[in-house]
């Protein structure tokens, strides 16, 4: 079972990360263009210094939002640039899912989204893993049992389901 996921982020909105990146934009050019000749070399070296790190960071964050996982009959691989955790079956002790209703005010108005934590507990340490749901909420204002359905079918309650089928065929 193979699956891609986008990573939710408590931290930082889409918005948040592409500001982060513009910003140092906006104070680098005025500042440029107001310093005396002679110190016009140094000031950019400087504010590049300053700004490089918030801007790199930006980019990682933005990168690693697509995470993969990976399972098969005996243990479970999250993918995220080039990082590998493997979770082998034998070593779960529990697992649970919760789930959230995350509310943001934007611009254009409130945007909501769902958001899945997986919690997987094993002997030496834990792993919390969180990806932004797809709901469709067209059916869930029509229906709103769908949501349950779209739950019971997300992309976390699949893996989890998968998981305990092996784990209790290994035992």
């Amino acid at each position: 079972m193979k699956n891609n996921y986008t990573r939710a982020s408590d931290f930082f909105s889409d918005e948040a990360i592409a500001w982060s990146g513009i910003l140092p934009l906006f104070i680098l050019l005025p500042l440029y263009t107001t310093i005396d000749n002679d110190k016009t070399i140094f000031v950019p070296i400087i504010l590049i210094g300053i700004f490089a790190p918030i801007i790199v960071m930006s980019f990682l964050n933005v990168m690693m939002q697509e995470i993969s996982f990976d399972a098969n009959d005996t243990q479970v691989t999250f993918s995220c640039l080039g990082k590998n955790t493997v979770i082998r079956y034998g070593e779960i002790k529990d697992m649970k899912i919760e789930r959230r209703n995350n509310e943001f005010k934007t611009r254009s108005g409130i945007q909501r989204c769902y958001v899945e934590t997986l919690t997987i507990t094993t002997a030496s340490e834990t792993h919390v893993f969180s990806a932004k749901m797809d709901i469709d909420y067209d059916k869930v204002a029509a229906n709103p049992a769908e949501l349950t359905v779209q739950f019971e079918n997300s992309k976390f309650s699949r893996l989890k389901n998968y998981i305990e089928e092996r784990i209790y065929i290994n035992i």
